[in-house]
């Protein structure tokens, strides 16, 4: 079996802990499978943007690749104050949420780490769906996005095919049982013991084109 894609979208502002997370995590999944016996790396992920050049939040800028069909797309964080005029930062990520949107229409999972739920939101993925989002900003996000139906008492939180997080930790609990669902839960043990994150199950991970076949 092939490995399954997973792309993070970069953009100008987002957090880049939260762009490498879950990368990172399911990089050390892949080393612990592979000391356990799997023939082959179960993931192939990448960092891509619809621009050629992203300075995240700090200034730190990052390596992207172009826009590419992904299995599970997902989309990081950025600072998000409460003075920011929200509207105007939104608007500035226009070809960002385009990508969100597409991606989705082709029929890939779509993830987004604490308040990047706001542009799955913006793409208009999460109408009439449940979701969740960083507790600071929940009031805010209700507010903009009244067809949603908010959970904030979630950490996690999965409605058809997509998923949002609650907050920069609850990105682990996503990769986790993203880890269960593709390389099993001895996989996804071993590799909570070495980076001392939480292995228990938080979500029922969003099916990939692949597990549904």
């Amino acid at each position: 079996m092939s490995p399954l894609r997973l792309g993070v979208l970069a953009y100008p502002g987002c957090f880049a802990s939260e762009v490498f997370g879950v990368p990172d995590l399911l990089a050390m999944a892949t080393h612990v499978a592979a000391a356990q016996g799997s023939p082959q790396p179960a993931y192939e992920t990448s960092v891509i943007s619809p621009r050629r050049r992203v300075v995240a939040s700090g200034g730190s800028v990052l390596d992207v690749s172009a826009m590419r069909p992904v299995d599970v797309l997902v989309v990081p964080g950025f600072e998000l104050s409460p003075t920011l005029d929200l509207d105007a930062a939104l608007a500035n990520l226009g070809p960002e949420v385009a990508s969100i949107r597409s991606q989705a229409a082709s029929g890939n999972a779509v993830v987004s780490i604490c308040v990047g739920a706001f542009l799955v939101a913006e793409a208009g993925l999460l109408d009439g769906r449940e979701a969740t989002t960083s507790w600071l900003f929940a009031d805010r996000f209700a507010r903009r996005y009244a067809d949603v139906r908010l959970r904030q008492e979630s950490l996690v939180v999965t409605d058809r095919g997509v998923t949002t997080t609650a907050a920069f930790s609850a990105m682990y609990d996503f990769a986790l049982q993203l880890i269960r669902e593709h390389d099993g839960p001895r996989v996804a043990r071993s590799t909570a013991r070495i980076a001392l994150v939480d292995d228990a199950p938080a979500m029922t991970c969003p099916p990939s084109p692949r597990s549904s076949t």
